[in-house]
């Protein structure tokens, strides 16, 4: 790749209103590379529903680090039939990367997530005569590669790709599993700053004991799980005062309502909030829990592994990578196999400096080192 070529980064996944975590894990990996890399443009697709215009486009070009940011959105009652046959958002990307004279000198398109941000790219790639890279971090990328409809263009964008980079070993297993011939690298999810360094607060009061968690609160989450079994774990330790510090928004929190809280036990809801924040929390905290049915990395696992919290979570996709016996517990998703967990957790001493060089991400100084290396010139 040559120093002056352009490198498209396309998303369809992006943070909204309703749902503020969406893709922010690509967004900060656009960030990071934005600041470092002067011919870069993220392309922010964003296809959403229209009570009644068949058809709405606008789109606007901002400064964006080093780099620019072309925000594309489409509006339509057919929004989810333009979602589903990618060829035609892939010709109003073309027609507003024109318009802004984004077309020429494009050395790299960089898709994320397969279908149909990566389908779209292989086709812009194609059409320009650029070389082409997909970033995984879909759990569900076998479920809809089974689908005949779409199994053959997800193939195609696998193998079309000069290699995909996975968030985890697991996920590039599924890759393979769905494209055997596709070249697979794996690189984690970039852990922010925010967390690190390690500040060694391990000096816990074991008659005073805090958990946290964090996630956009609905399936694949499971808080049926957390509540549970610290309210289990709460009675069974009454002569303890427990807190459970619940980070994020979703339908799922109603269990705090449904649930006889024991005395001993303070819920407290911190609602969603910056990095920044969230980081404070775990600081605060004695230990992490994450329960989930499918995980494809889990970057709240690695940032809590980076402060040196060790973590209690669901024995599932790739979890299993990131939590050993010095990093803390796995359990199956039972809540019985949760509250022997906690038990487990909290009787273990755990070396915070070791889990938090080994928290399995990477810093963004880090992950830009790994995608020059990839882009080669950049």
């Amino acid at each position: 790749m040559r120093s002056n070529d352009l490198i498209l980064f396309i998303s369809y996944w992006n943070p909204s209103l309703k749902n503020p975590g969406k893709g922010l894990f690509i967004h900060e990996q656009a960030t990071c590379l934005a600041a470092e890399i002067d011919q870069f443009c993220f392309v922010e697709v964003n296809i959403e529903h229209h009570p009644y215009k068949f058809w709405s486009i606008d789109s606007e070009l901002k400064s964006y680090g080093k780099g620019k940011r072309l925000i594309v959105n489409i509006s339509s009652v057919g929004w989810k039939i333009i979602y589903q046959l990618p060829f035609i958002s892939e010709k109003i990307i073309w027609r507003e990367l024109k318009k802004y004279n984004l077309d020429k000198k494009v050395g790299v398109v960089h898709s994320n997530i397969v279908f149909p941000a990566g389908v779209v790219g292989m086709r812009l790639s194609k059409k320009i005569g650029a070389r082409f890279f997909i970033s995984e971090h879909w759990s569900r990328v076998k479920k809809i590669a089974s689908n005949p409809f779409y199994r053959g263009s997800i193939i195609n964008a696998y193998n079309a790709a000069e290699t995909t980079i996975c968030v985890s070993e697991w996920l590039a297993g599924n890759v393979l599993d769905v494209a055997s011939n596709a070249n697979v690298t794996v690189i984690p999810n970039i852990v922010s700053s925010d967390f690190y360094p390690l500040v060694d607060n391990y000096n816990r009061n074991v008659n005073h004991i805090s958990f946290c968690c964090t996630a956009t609160w609905k399936l694949p989450k499971r808080f049926d799980l957390i509540i549970a079994s610290v309210c289990d774990y709460a009675i069974e330790n009454s002569n303890r005062q427990i807190i459970l510090h619940v980070v994020g928004d979703g339908e799922q929190l109603l269990d705090i309502e449904r649930a006889i809280i024991p005395a001993n036990l303070s819920v407290i809801r911190h609602g969603h909030i910056c990095k920044k924040n969230v980081s404070e929390v775990l600081r605060a905290s004695d230990y992490f829990m994450h329960a989930s049915n499918v995980e494809t990395f889990s970057i709240v696992v690695a940032e809590a592994l980076s402060c040196g919290i060790p973590v209690i979570a669901s024995n599932v996709g790739a979890l299993p990578f990131l939590i050993n016996d010095k990093t803390g517990v796995l359990c199956e998703n039972t809540v019985e196999s949760w509250r022997l967990g906690i038990n487990i957790l909290t009787s273990r001493i755990y070396d915070k400096a070791w889990i938090s060089r080994n928290s399995g991400g990477v810093t963004a100084q880090q992950f830009v080192l790994k995608m020059r290396s990839l882009y080669g010139g950049a």
